[in-house]
């Protein structure tokens, strides 16, 4: 939303999933030789890490008709705080490779959650007839999140529970 003196209010509802995962071999110790899991029919497999999460946040902004077509077009600068979830999702033939099942999973998945900040810069065209509006920029989050599971099956007991998650990206709305 957008209001007369170009101040803007807004929400965000994210999914986040990914195959890029920076948290070292979460499953050394449950290795074999080669790199594959065990399984109980004597078949070796190949994890697959991925990482699935949510994101919420409302936001508040100013757009300054800089190098504007119209008054309700220009640059636009907004802040957001919200809350951030995410955690490591194994794929894997569950059904034969128990180590990593049902609640075992948990033991790997890095589960944390926390305050999620973020910036965005960008450009708001607001056409005069409304039929086409276009947002587009730069945005840079932080999430100070916590592990939330007191045990990792790779690292024992948990100590270090903060973490400071950083995202970055252009959009295009």
């Amino acid at each position: 939303l957008k209001n007369r003196h170009n101040w803007t209010f807004g929400g965000t509802a994210r999914f986040l999933f990914g195959s890029r995962i920076v948290e070292g071999d979460l499953l050394e110790a449950l290795r074999g030789p080669n790199g594959f899991l065990i399984g109980t029919d004597g078949f070796q497999y190949l994890p697959i890490f991925n990482m699935r999460g949510l994101q919420f946040a409302f936001d508040v902004g100013k757009v300054t008709p800089l190098f504007a077509a119209n008054p309700n077009s220009g640059l636009s600068v907004a802040v957001g705080i919200g809350y951030m979830q995410h955690r490591v999702l194994l794929d894997v033939e569950r059904d034969f490779v128990p180590q990593v099942e049902n609640d075992y999973a948990k033991l790997y998945d890095r589960l944390s959650s926390g305050l999620w900040l973020r910036q965005r810069v960008g450009y708001l065209y607001c056409g005069g007839s409304r039929f086409l509006n276009l947002h587009a920029g730069v945005e840079i989050s932080q999430g100070f999140t916590q592990e939330r599971r007191d045990f990792q099956g790779d690292l024992g007991a948990v100590t270090q529970t903060d973490r400071l998650d950083l995202q970055w990206g252009a959009f295009v709305s």
